[in-house]
């Protein structure tokens, strides 16, 4: 069994949430959405300011160490934004 949630923000709009956790409240599910766009929203930073698609590298361990030090980069770059108070 799963739980749908209907959330509608304008006329046309309409977003629906599935779980299968039956005890999930509206507040819960407003939780993981914040979550969800969080990490959608470092997924885009990773990809768009650190060039993590553009890896050509063949094997397992230069990909690694590729995507290891893009994120380490972009780390850096979002705690300098953070310390000088750039948005």
């Amino acid at each position: 069994m799963i739980k749908v949630f209907k959330i509608v923000r304008t006329d046309t709009d309409i977003e629906y949430w599935a779980s299968s956790d039956l005890n999930m409240s509206d507040l819960m599910r407003l939780k993981y959405a914040e979550l969800s766009w969080m990490i959608e929203t470092y997924h885009r930073g990773v990809k768009q300011f650190c060039g993590i698609e553009r890896c050509q590298a063949r094997s397992e361990n230069a990909q690694r160490n590729y995507i290891e030090l893009a994120i380490r980069a972009f780390l850096r770059i979002e705690y300098h934004c953070f310390v000088k108070g750039i948005s």
